[in-house]
């Protein structure tokens, strides 16, 4: 049992441990996709990882406090391996009384012990915060420790993408991904979310001059609603974000782009009878954003960036492939400006059949337009922004924080505090008062000596 805790409490250990688990950490964060992470971070070798380190970070902390304990006690005597001897005609007790005195004038806290009638024993410790500063410093690992496996075990993440005007229902069914922890329980229904509008914090006159720069600065008009009434409504920026219940919500960065609309009717049924007001499809198109320039051949244009999907349509028997253009290019040319407003929008279509893959329709399609495809009318009716939404309940995440915090604190007393003490040992040596002292630094290259202060107060050498 002895030979565990030995091994259990070797810092060599919790170091090794501590390594491994940041190599763990930044190949999980670097080498695997979001939903592989997930799973990692879960595996049962990975949480062992965490717990062996947290068990190690426990067992050495403990013993460190230990270790301090026994430091207030009076159990080494310097007698045999002194640093001063002083030779007094005081009595004991005079000699007692006056090393006390000095001491405590250099600002030390002094603890005695009376072995016998001949005999004191007294410590002087300060700069005590220093000391227990490496104690703050370990528990911050057993807080951070606990935020992890906290964490690990209660987490919730998810993400939904919503068209202008649309609502979000919190139901764990709504989510496109989530990511729960292991003792995860579904607690959901807490809020609806409404995305009003979203707005690019750039001129509508200025000239963008990358792709990046489309998704750099916006604003994503959200509500808040509980119970059916609005219980606040916030305008999130990049890297902004609300919290509503235990949950933390804001805009992904760059997930965001154009959701054209598209309206498809019937105009003719295979006997010849008018159905020109059947409605097949009426919805959104949330299309890719790819912030990448790209060639149309069906547009004959190249664009900034490309907004661009393909979808299945089972009830037409259709594959429909859409490119959108915010605006058109100018004239004589053959390029269309990246931008974050939409203007003199159209698309880019290419319907091919699901039975014969062959093409049945390729075409450019205008804003408010419509074309005719076979018995089947479609329009470009209107074009709004999406946006993604991430959210996020961790109570282990304020955890982790709250040990770093710690962390900190303990570091700072740790290298700006340095504790000194200095032991005496008082006692009659054939009919004579002797002082022994020996002064103890913890940290000898950043620290002076004071000993000789001490006894040069006290008439010794």
């Amino acid at each position: 049992m002895r030979r565990i805790l030995r091994i259990v409490s070797s810092r060599k250990l919790a170091i090794v441990l501590l390594v491994l688990t940041i190599i763990l950490s930044l190949v999980g964060t670097t080498v695997l996709d979001e939903d592989q992470l997930g799973e990692y971070a879960k595996s049962w070798w990975f949480i062992s990882v965490i717990i062996f380190l947290l068990t190690a970070t426990v067992v050495c902390t403990v013993q460190r406090v230990i270790g301090v304990i026994d430091r207030k006690g009076l159990n080494e005597k310097p007698s045999n391996n002194f640093d001063s001897k002083i030779i007094t005609n005081k009595d004991i007790f005079a000699g007692f009384s006056t090393l006390d005195i000095e001491l405590r004038k250099y600002k030390y806290q002094t603890t005695f012990k009376k072995d016998n009638s001949n005999t004191f024993l007294i410590k002087g410790i300060k700069g005590q915060f220093g000391f227990w500063g490496s104690i703050i410093f370990h528990i911050s690992f057993l807080v951070i420790g606990f935020g992890v496996i906290f964490s690990l075990a209660f987490k919730f993440s998810g993400d939904f993408m919503l068209v202008e005007g649309q609502t979000f229902n919190d139901y764990q069914a709504g989510y496109q991904n989530t990511e729960t922890g292991i003792f995860y329980k579904s607690n959901h229904g807490q809020y609806q979310l409404n995305f009003k509008n979203f707005e690019p914090r750039v001129s509508n006159n200025k000239k963008i001059q990358s792709a990046e720069e489309y998704s750099e600065d916006y604003i994503s008009t959200v509500a808040i609603i509980d119970n059916y009434q609005t219980v606040k409504e916030v305008q999130l920026g990049v890297n902004q974000k609300v919290k509503y219940k235990g949950f933390t919500i804001n805009p992904d960065y760059y997930g965001h782009g154009y959701a054209p609309k598209l309206k498809i009717t019937r105009i003719r049924g295979d006997s010849g009878e008018n159905l020109a007001q059947e409605t097949v499809v009426d919805s959104y198109l949330v299309l890719n954003t790819d912030l990448h320039r790209s060639y149309d051949e069906i547009a004959e244009v190249m664009s900034e960036v490309t907004y661009g999907d393909e979808v299945e349509l089972p009830d037409l028997n259709w594959k429909l492939k859409v490119n959108f253009f915010p605006s058109k290019p100018k004239d004589g040319e053959k390029i269309v400006e990246a931008s974050p407003f939409a203007k003199d929008s159209f698309l880019s279509i290419e319907i091919t059949d699901l039975e014969s893959q062959k093409v049945v329709y390729q075409g450019v399609v205008d804003l408010k337009k419509a074309v005719e495809i076979g018995s089947y009318k479609l329009e470009f009716t209107e074009v709004e922004n999406w946006q993604r939404f991430l959210v996020r309940k961790d109570r282990g995440q304020g955890i982790v924080y709250l040990g770093f915090f710690i962390g900190i604190v303990g570091l700072i007393l740790r290298f700006t505090q340095h504790q000194r003490m200095v032991l005496g040992l008082i006692q009659v040596e054939d009919g004579q008062t002797v002082i022994y002292l020996k002064e103890i630094l913890e940290n000898k290259s950043l620290q002076k000596p004071q000993l000789d202060e001490v006894l040069t107060s006290l008439g010794g050498d």
